[in-house]
């Protein structure tokens, strides 16, 4: 690292005062509130994805009615969202994710926060700090944590069918237990309270989490024994401790004050509001006479009462924040040694561990969360759409049902379970750091030397002999410099963001729960983007139970030592040192990358049974050039297209199982990962069916002679192998099969056309011909009347069919089969390179539309909601269009493209503020790519569309367009 500055100074301020406010409670929220009032800029940081503090986190679920023996509802869905919006509304800006991992100071002066995140660590200068966290965390900084804390904690677990339950208390023993309704049908929340000598530094909530749950499963076996009202009772799920700790004297200094944060035990309504009340007059008191401070030369940060050694420090300015920082580098003041350190317990992360436990092997685990299972278990998609479901992910499922049946509780209770089971045992040789994040790492000569990480126990510093970055945007490689791909090449697009919630009441099927999901695409490089992303997550989401995670379903892509690509999956290639599989159709949520996708001609051959088949070699895993990282999750390297069929959590599961593995062997071998003999650990896992029969069982790759085979079958797609197959003889060799006119000089033409081939262009032509007095011109959806499709001969195709989301089933009307094909040949026709193409593709643009008056969303409650599919029936053909006009751009075709960009459903989607609404992320796309086909052909009004998305709130979408107005508008 760089040597320590002598001193920094800060050489800038907020334009307005700035306030920054500690926790996520009542408290802060109104005190946010106050602050506004007076002008002054605010901001709110909390370790959360969500403000609510312990009340939301640990799914306390009610409020004490005045001193009556009942309840008031308060689901944390409804906490979550009502603080949040609360706080926007007032123009906070609430900095989740977040922790407050120190104070800055000069002389006698609080003059800024430090704050860590999986974006790294940062000074935010600010000109007061008001403490409204329920533990005092700016007092902890200042002064140092306290060795010893009494505390009381609370585990809330709740259980089902309980009907017959009339008791409020139950006393069992020594323990009293409190009950309470929700609004689940049938169901109880189960208040268990415990008192403690809390040590932050030594016994961090992760671990009382745990040890609380182990006692919940005995308690609960206790209630069922004792009363037998609850002999058919499961425990349904819990939260994360909530802890009543005794306040201690507050840190003074100017410019920060104090308030209480924590609610008491048992909260009333009453409770809350006096608890706001009294906020207010200290924070008005700070406020009305708030000026900024004089500044020393230089600053001190102090984290839990020590003096923080920071290094590299350099001014950041967030333009869409509109907050200036100060990003730096911290040297830890303890640090940590172990054999493997897992860097995100989630799907993969957890599996890893599971599979170093095995063998043996002393390994920590670093998560956000105080669970394990990420998106599987907390992130609340317990279950596998698709994927390879053997292996580990069977194994696994398999003990947590048979736990789940031990203990009586619900999987996803008994998911949590599984890992306790891990962590708990006297024996075990691993260790779990809860609430944690990866915030920095360090690489020095082709390995990465440590990572560091906050949590509870302040800044620590972990060295490894591997490292597996698990987490779900490769935070590690990120910090560490390592080499990454983001989205789309061309454009940068990525797949859509969800953060799930669930309503109380039973449904038939995940497609009629009420989940807010796919709210946006969110760029994992931009701070403000996520935190936009997150704020969406709240506008609509579920009153009764939101998601603790934000979930991408898209994230960065290592550079590795291998590139996994769409050719490797369609040509069968085996690799010698495949130790993963993924097993998947095409769930893309949002538009993929390749061309192939785009003119619509991903070819039957590319499927085994209906499936894709995808085997995954070590190196993929194995970052370019870095000894000591293997890569799981979502970010093995490899293109977009590629890498998303490999995103199921069966697969993430079994990667990551797989990963441990070589881990384990790495370390007892004192050898690289890369380096291994792979024989052993293979067979390991075919043993453990993580590697089936297919992964590598010798089928032939494809060649040209059966590319060249394939096109004279007459097979459906057979132009498909020639596509893939980039080889000049066998391209040579298509181009006779042109004369033989029929269905082999078609798929000829197709696959020449695919690789420029102008040849290509009379069969072509002469195909669209066909096709177009058949091609669909209209589709009305009449509800449960059915739907009505007319083509261009008016001849009128009715049906009811429907998909599984309630959409019209298209598919059935040959007329949708001509405009799917049809769609491809407007492509294929603009990559020949013949200028007759445009005379043959300008009639088709002027009759183009987006092909009804409303959006087409589908019946379902999951379709209705999802912002991450076309919600008009007509937008493939305006994606054929806008890419070949890109190709081939004329100014013939400027009337055309700029009627289109005024019409209804396909123009007008630019987001102006970050604290609001979006539309379909899916319609903003093509409105972009639709407006750089007309700037490419000279159009005024493409030049303007792409000025307007470059202001976008989004960053996505302004990073494109900016990119695009370079390249197609100077």
């Amino acid at each position: 690292m760089d040597e320590k500055p002598d001193g920094v100074e800060i050489k800038f301020a907020q334009e307005q005062l700035t306030v920054a406010i500690i926790g996520g409670g009542h408290a802060a929220v109104r005190a946010a509130e106050v602050a506004r009032e007076y002008g002054h800029r605010v901001v709110i940081i909390d370790r959360h994805a969500y403000l609510g503090g312990s009340l939301a986190s640990s799914r306390h679920c009610w409020l004490k009615n005045g001193s009556c023996e009942s309840d008031i509802p308060l689901p944390e869905g409804t906490l979550k969202r009502e603080l949040y919006v609360r706080a926007r509304d007032a123009g906070a800006t609430p900095l989740l994710q977040t922790a407050c991992a120190g104070v800055m100071c000069t002389g006698i002066a609080v003059c800024g926060v430090l704050l860590a995140s999986k974006f790294g660590v940062r000074m935010l200068p600010v000109d007061a700090v008001i403490d409204a966290s329920e533990d005092q965390t700016v007092t902890n900084h200042l002064q140092g944590a306290l060795e010893k804390r009494k505390a009381c904690a609370e585990l809330i677990f709740e259980i089902d069918q309980a009907q017959a339950c009339t008791e409020r208390v139950l006393r069992l023993g020594k323990r009293r237990l409190t009950l309470h309704r929700t609004l689940r049908e049938g169901t109880l929340a189960v208040s268990m309270p415990w008192l403690v000598d809390y040590t932050g530094r030594v016994a961090t909530t992760a671990s009382l989490t745990m040890q609380m749950r182990q006692a919940a499963v005995q308690v609960f076996a206790d209630m069922r024994e004792a009363y037998p009202c609850f002999e058919q009772s499961r425990i349904l799920s819990c939260g994360e401790v909530r802890l009543i700790m005794e306040p201690r004297e507050a840190a003074l200094r100017m410019n920060l004050e104090t308030v209480p944060g924590a609610v008491s035990w048992e909260p009333t309504t009453a409770h809350i509001r006096e608890q706001e009340r009294s906020v207010e007059s200290v924070v008005s008191e700070l406020c009305s006479t708030l000026e900024r401070p004089i500044l020393a030369s230089g600053i001190t940060v102090f984290s839990f009462g020590e003096q923080l050694d920071y290094v590299d420090v350099r001014e950041d300015f967030d333009e869409q924040l509109g907050l200036r920082f100060l990003v730096c580098r911290v040297r830890p003041p303890a640090g940590i040694e172990t054999a493997v350190l897992v860097a995100g317990g989630g799907t993969g992360g957890g599996m890893a561990v599971a599979a170093l436990h095995e063998e043996g092997t002393d390994a920590m685990v670093v998560d956000m969360n105080m669970s394990l299972g990420g998106t599987s278990t907390i992130g609340l998609v317990t279950g596998a759409w698709h994927g390879y479901q053997d292996g580990a992910w069977a194994k696994r499922n398999a003990a947590i049902r048979a736990l789940a049946e031990k203990e009586h509780t619900a999987f996803h209770f008994a998911a949590a379970r599984y890992w306790d089971n891990i962590f708990l045992q006297a024996s075990q040789r691993q260790r779990f750091y809860g609430g944690s994040m990866v915030c920095g790492a360090f690489q020095d000569k082709g390995s990465v030397a440590h990572v560091t990480i906050y949590g509870e126990a302040g800044f620590r510093g972990v060295s490894a002999e591997v490292f597996i970055d698990a987490t779900a945007d490769a935070d590690v490689c990120y910090h560490a410099g390592i080499a990454y791909e983001l989205g789309d090449p061309e454009t940068g697009f990525v797949q859509s963001c969800s953060q799930w919630g669930s309503d109380p009441w039973a449904t038939k099927n995940f497609q009629h729960k009420h989940y807010l999901a796919d709210l946006d695409v969110v760029h994992p490089d931009s701070y403000a983007d996520c935190l936009r992303g997150l704020g969406l997550s709240y506008r609509h989401n579920s009153d009764y139970h939101i998601a603790d995670m934000f979930t991408p379903r898209e994230s960065r892509r290592v550079v590795g030592e291998y590139g996994l690509n769409l050719r490797d999956i369609a040509c069968r290639r085996q690799f010698k040192d495949v130790i993963a599989v993924a097993l998947c159709l095409c769930d893309n949520h949002g538009r993929m990358s390749d061309d192939l996708v785009t003119a619509g001609l991903l070819g039957s051959e590319l499927y085994d049974d209906k499936e894709i088949r995808v085997r995954i070699p070590l190196r993929a895993f194995i970052p370019k050039g870095v000894r000591n990282v293997l890569v799981g999750a979502k970010a093995l390297a490899g293109e977009r297209d590629a890498t998303c069929l490999c995103r199921m959590n069966p697969d993430i599961s079994n990667a990551g199982y797989a990963l441990g593995m070589v881990a384990a062997a790495a370390v007892a071998a004192g050898r690289a990962p890369g380096v291994l003999p792979l024989r052993p650990i293979q067979a390991k896992l075919r043993a453990k069916k993580v590697l089936p029969a297919w992964a590598d069982d010798g089928a032939p790759a494809w060649t040209t002679d059966f590319a060249f085979k394939r096109l004279r079958e007459n097979a459906v797609s057979g132009y498909f192998p020639a596509m893939v197959l980039a080889d000049k003889a066998l391209l040579d060799r298509s181009e006779r099969l042109l004369a033989e006119g029929g269905r082999v000089a078609e798929q000829a033409a197709m696959a020449l056309a695919w690789h420029g081939r102008p040849a290509a262009f009379p069969v072509l032509a002469g195909m669209l011909a066909r096709e177009l007095p058949k091609d669909a011109a209209w589709v009305e959806d009449k509800g449960a009347a059915g739907w009505t499709l007319r083509n261009v001969a008016g001849e009128v195709f009715s049906s009811s069919e429907r998909t599984n989301y309630g959409k019209p089933q298209l598919a059935l009307c040959p007329s949708w089969q001509v405009h799917e094909h049809i769609n491809s040949l407007v492509y294929l026709l603009a990559k020949t390179g013949d200028a007759r193409a445009v005379d043959l593709l300008l009639p088709i643009l002027e009759r183009a539309d987006a092909g009804s008056d409303e959006l087409s969303r589908g019946t379902t409650p999951y379709s209705r909601q999802r912002l991450d599919v076309h919600r008009s029936f007509f937008h493939e053909r305006l994606w054929s269009l806008a890419q070949a006009w890109r190709i081939m751009p004329d100014k013939r075709a400027v009337p055309g493209l700029t009627a289109l960009l005024d019409k209804t459903w396909i123009g007008g989607f630019t987001v102006t503020e970050d604290w609001c609404d979006v539309p379909p992320f899916q319609l903003s796309y093509l409105e972009v790519m639709l407006a750089a086909a007309l700037a490419a052909c000279g159009g005024d009004l493409g030049r303007e569309r792409l000025e307007a998305y470059s202001k976008d709130a989004r960053a996505i979408f302004r990073n494109m367009a900016r990119r695009l107005r370079v390249k197609y508008a100077g």
